[in-house]
């Protein structure tokens, strides 16, 4: 990315959000629910104990759309069974999706709002 490029920044980004999924630690596999999702990552509320840096694969289907993630994400902080995850491996494709799915949000609040 060029210097002239920049990034939404996260808090731009976020968008609250309750979809379930499934993830990956290691040789584990559990369900976990989505609870915001930004341009550059993530935030589950899990029943697992991470520790920053771990990392973990997310999937799910986004409600109301035919996009399904797959990720691979590290952890970036925990506050409590909410820990928020970074972008890892993800396609360009994958990030073009989320960022359309999350513009798709952004207009229908706003639409609820009036």
């Amino acid at each position: 990315m060029s210097s002239t490029q920049q990034q939404p920044t996260r808090s731009l980004g976020r968008v609250p959000v309750s979809i379930q999924a499934e993830y990956q630690y290691k040789k584990t596999r559990s369900s976990c629910i989505i609870t915001d999702l930004g341009w550059e990552g993530l935030a589950v509320a899990v029943r697992q104990l991470f520790v920053e840096g771990d990392s973990l694969r997310v999937k799910a289907t986004l409600p109301n759309s035919s996009i399904s993630i797959d990720i691979w994400c590290v952890v970036r902080s925990i506050q409590g069974c909410k820990a928020e995850l970074q972008f890892d491996e993800i396609s360009e494709k994958q990030r073009q999706e989320i960022q359309g799915y999350i513009y798709s949000l952004l207009d229908t609040s706003k639409l609820d709002k009036k």
